[in-house]
């Protein structure tokens, strides 16, 4: 239960990170006639949470050693990919009415973004594992 609570603690605050960069890219592209009404904010907001967990709380997969490194990501990114096109159909992400191609390439766009963030995360945590093992053969050595 710790590990999945310091899990949300990383993965929301991502996602709201990104909602918030998004809203202002958006507020730009359509030169400041960005509009929220009828607590449309509020389930965009709401929406950010859910993705954040979405993707966060699946990633506790990566502690289990037994499956191989792809499951664990098909299972992590499956998980959080569903989760959030469900929020982003639902909260008015993708806007349906300006038809198909639009609404695929919306979906392939935040995809496209998931995994660029999930690809932030690996070069981290290698980097990471490479300074850890560095260290530890430091001491080895000593």
């Amino acid at each position: 239960m710790k590990k999945v609570c310091m899990r949300l603690l990383t993965g929301i605050p991502i996602s709201c990170t990104l909602f918030c960069l998004f809203g202002i890219v958006f507020d730009i592209i359509n030169q400041g006639r960005f509009l929220l009404e009828n607590g449309s904010y509020t389930r965009m907001v709401l929406g950010a949470l859910a993705v954040g967990a979405g993707f966060s709380v699946p990633s506790v997969i990566y502690d289990n050693d037994r499956l191989p490194r792809s499951l664990q990501v098909l299972f992590h990114m499956g998980i959080g990919c569903a989760v959030m096109l469900l929020v982003a159909f639902a909260v008015g992400w993708i806007p349906t009415e300006l038809g198909l191609w639009t609404v695929l390439a919306i979906i392939a766009a935040m995809i496209a973004t998931a995994f660029v963030v999930w690809l932030g995360f690996c070069a981290y945590y290698r980097c990471e594992a490479q300074r850890l093992n560095a260290k530890v053969q430091q001491r080895k050595t000593q």
